[in-house]
């Protein structure tokens, strides 16, 4: 969890609270939705693993140098974004998440 926190405070200047998910499994780190893995070629694997946690309903998003844009966006949204399909199914887990 360490990681995903350091990640969404680097990439994105939140501080988030990391709660478990209602249907968990007992072992799984609070907030992880899922990953996905993909051929790294020499590297063998590139694995993503993805969380959601809770940010203050005023937090302001600072966007690091990686982004050039972002937005909040609800599932009608999500629907039109041209993305990769699973960015956008690990979207729609996200907003159908709730914690336990």
């Amino acid at each position: 969890l360490e990681a995903a926190r350091r990640e969404l405070r680097e990439e994105t200047g939140l501080a988030g609270l990391f709660r478990a998910l209602q249907g968990a499994l007992d072992g799984v780190p609070a907030g992880l939705l899922g990953y996905e893995e993909h051929p790294a070629g020499s590297k063998g694997q590139h694995l993503n693993f993805v969380f959601v946690t809770e940010v203050a309903d005023d937090a302001e998003v600072t966007p690091n140098h990686e982004f050039g844009a972002w937005r909040w966006v609800d599932r009608a949204e999500l629907d039109d974004l041209p993305s990769p399909l699973n960015v956008r199914q690990f979207g729609y887990l996200a907003l159908a998440a709730r914690f336990g």
